[in-house]
């Protein structure tokens, strides 16, 4: 999806996928399948002290399906169609009162203090903020990261996202009206002289500006500037997960992509720290070092996205596709550096029941030459990121086979890349 893409019904540039959910997923029978896919596009345009207004939403887009599976090299990456078919942009009641229409959220970057919403203190702009729903101040900042739509029956179209300012998670109900929030221990809410402080980086204790849920591990004033991005998890059962981890590395930032992979981590043996880490100044890894009274997770490399199949092997998988590892900024082929986006569905193959296509998409971070973001005041203004960072979805088939107690992930391989309207694309 082109980097330049923009939402029509706010003029701004789309975004692409911090988190992702796939509905309506479908065997066609003739070889492909079709569905929808509902992406999580973040907090809008961002750079240095320039933040946009942008209302938290979901773009959902069609999709046909159609795996690529010779073993000869394609030009094409066509493989997954998709078509844009709108947004559906977060409300919520701003003023705890339900004869009152419910507001958009923003992306501007909150006070200091936050305000008292959901009985709890959040993130907020003070100023009066506009948007196509009128003029509000305290309008709630939400920097959307995490999607997970609510599956059980009677719910659908409700769900929860995670937002990076709070840090939070929002439940919302069938029609996108944040309606609640989950409660967080003190460890994860930011302070600076005891009070709360969403602006503070690094602050004395609670999360680190932009890091999500990831405490800063200070210990005396001091902060480690080192972390590892573990950015999207799918949960296989009760205790084993899907972890989408990467490094920063690719096409919109520098460096060559090193490590993007999709982790199996299994919970099994590890510390249960609820309510062993919660208090304002604790925490699980002081001086980023961790606890010795905690066993972390056991995990494994299920998928090495970069086709990587053993050290100084060839990136065969991408190259069949026509894509690379260049260093950043590279070229609109190059594999670009967030990948934050993951979703598991099930072939619905009688003949290979174990069958799952899995799907990572990137977050472009709205870098365009041509871009479109929302001042304060509701008007529309241009920014050029200086280069076009597309919006990308790979697709790997997969098998997830039963053994006693655990699961196995085993690739398959690489069987498609998406194109809506790609530029200089086959």
């Amino acid at each position: 999806m082109a980097a330049n893409s923009i939402d029509p019904a706010t003029g701004e540039s789309l975004g692409s996928m911090s988190g992702m959910e796939i509905t309506a997923f479908t065997n066609n029978g003739n070889g492909s399948w079709s569905g929808t896919f509902n992406f999580l596009p973040d907090r809008g345009y961002n750079a240095g002290a320039l933040f946009s207004n942008y209302a938290a939403r979901i773009n959902a887009f069609n999709f046909t399906f159609t795996p690529y599976t010779a073993a000869a090299p394609t030009a094409l990456q066509t493989q997954i169609a998709m078509s844009f078919t709108g947004s559906t942009r977060f409300t919520y009641d701003h003023d705890n009162n339900p004869l009152t229409a419910a507001i958009y959220t923003t992306g501007l970057l909150p006070a200091a203090g936050g305000s008292f919403v959901f009985g709890t203190t959040l993130p907020t702009v003070a100023a009066a903020t506009t948007q196509s729903d009128g003029s509000f101040a305290n309008r709630l900042t939400v920097d959307a990261e995490a999607l997970a739509l609510d599956k059980r029956t009677g719910k659908a179209g409700s769900g929860w996202i995670g937002d990076e300012y709070g840090a939070s998670l929002y439940r919302f109900d069938a029609n996108k009206q944040i309606v609640g929030v989950l409660p967080l221990p003190p460890a994860l809410v930011p302070r600076t002289a005891g009070n709360i402080n969403f602006l503070s980086d690094p602050p004395v204790s609670g999360r680190r500006v932009n890091q999500g849920f990831d405490d800063n591990g200070a210990t005396g004033g001091a902060v480690v500037n080192r972390n590892g991005a573990q950015s999207e998890i799918v949960a296989l059962n009760s205790h084993q997960l899907l972890v989408l981890s990467r490094d920063g590395n690719g096409r919109g930032a520098s460096g060559s992509p090193v490590f993007k992979s999709v982790l199996l981590a299994d919970l099994n043996g590890a510390t249960n720290i609820n309510g062993l880490f919660d208090a304002s100044t604790a925490a699980a890894a002081p001086g980023g070092v961790l606890s010795p009274t905690v066993t972390p997770i056991s995990w494994t490399e299920a998928l090495n996205m970069l086709g990587k199949l053993g050290p100084g092997a060839a990136n065969i998988e991408l190259a069949k596709f026509g894509l690379n590892i260049n260093a950043g900024p590279g070229d609109i082929n190059s594999i670009s550096d967030k990948w934050e986006a993951l979703a598991l569905v099930p072939v619905g193959d009688v003949a290979a029941p174990n069958d799952y296509f899995l799907f990572v998409g990137n977050d472009n971070d709205f870098q365009s030459a041509s871009g479109k973001y929302m001042l304060a005041d509701g008007t529309l203004a241009n920014y050029n990121a200086g280069l076009e960072n597309d919006s990308v979805v790979l697709a790997w088939r997969v098998q997830v086979v039963p053994e006693p107690a655990t699961y196995a992930l085993m690739l398959a391989g690489l069987l498609g890349v998406a194109a809506v309207a790609r530029r200089r694309r086959h």
